[in-house]
């Protein structure tokens, strides 16, 4: 399945559904200027950072990970 980039899915407009996005801190993946799109583009984001993390961050701090990712899938 071929994933989006930012600049294409802001092409779909505004978006509803609740979305979790997780940042290693070591990580240049999501950079300022692509939290300042997410905001615009999601209704209510949560952006969770993780520390000593970098693009793997479920595979190098996968507690962390988990506690990020728990309270929204229980919701």
């Amino acid at each position: 399945m071929k994933g989006f980039t930012l600049e294409e899915i802001t092409k779909f407009g505004h978006i509803n559904t609740p979305a979790l996005f997780i940042k290693g801190d070591q990580s240049q993946y999501i950079r300022e200027k692509d939290i300042k799109a997410i905001y615009n583009l999601f209704r209510s984001p949560i952006i969770r950072v993780i520390e000593n993390a970098g693009h793997w961050v479920h595979a190098e701090q996968q507690e962390e990970f988990l506690k990020a990712i728990d309270p929204f899938i229980r919701v």
